[in-house]
């Protein structure tokens, strides 16, 4: 696969709320894995404030002509109280963008950025497992399953997975 030429990364807040709904709808597939979670101005701020609340990087990814192709979100360190590990809270790439690179180019700059912490050894990530296509993307990008589902407070069935670094 190509990686995606050209893109930006920039926190996303408050300000980009109703860039951030529209994408959420957007995203209706995966966001429709949860129950009875309509996506809504509540489900993004309540992402956003988590990301927050755990020390994450909610970031936005923009297409180089600008286009508003996803978000990101991360926690670089410190994951659980430990410094070896990361976290990977979302990553969501808007439908016409998929399949085209760039969640994998988004990724690999999110691990580069994490790398340069010499502490963090291993990032983790949950997949859901009503999720095909997550669970495959994130395979094909090294990652492998460490836990058996589980379930959520939210009501999902969730693995762990995890990639080491270095």
């Amino acid at each position: 696969m190509r990686l995606f030429p050209s893109f930006s990364l920039y926190p996303a807040g408050p300000d980009d709320l109703d860039r951030l709904i529209t994408l959420y709808q957007e995203n209706e597939d995966f966001l429709g894995l949860w129950p009875d979670t309509p996506p809504d101005s509540v489900m993004v701020k309540t992402d956003l404030d988590y990301s927050v609340k755990t020390g994450g990087n909610f970031l936005a990814i923009c297409t180089v002509e600008g286009v508003f192709a996803g978000v990101v979100d991360y926690i670089s360190s410190g994951f659980q109280g430990r410094p070896e590990y990361a976290f990977i809270n979302l990553l969501m790439i808007s439908p016409v963008w998929r399949r085209k690179g760039l969640g994998t180019a988004v990724l690999a700059e999110i691990e580069n950025r994490i790398a340069v912490d010499p502490r963090v050894k291993e990032i983790q990530l949950a997949v859901q497992i009503n999720n095909p296509p997550g669970k495959a993307f994130w395979e094909s990008q090294g990652y492998t399953r460490f836990t058996p589902p589980s379930l959520q407070t939210e009501g999902t069935m969730t693995c762990l997975y995890k990639k080491s670094l270095g």
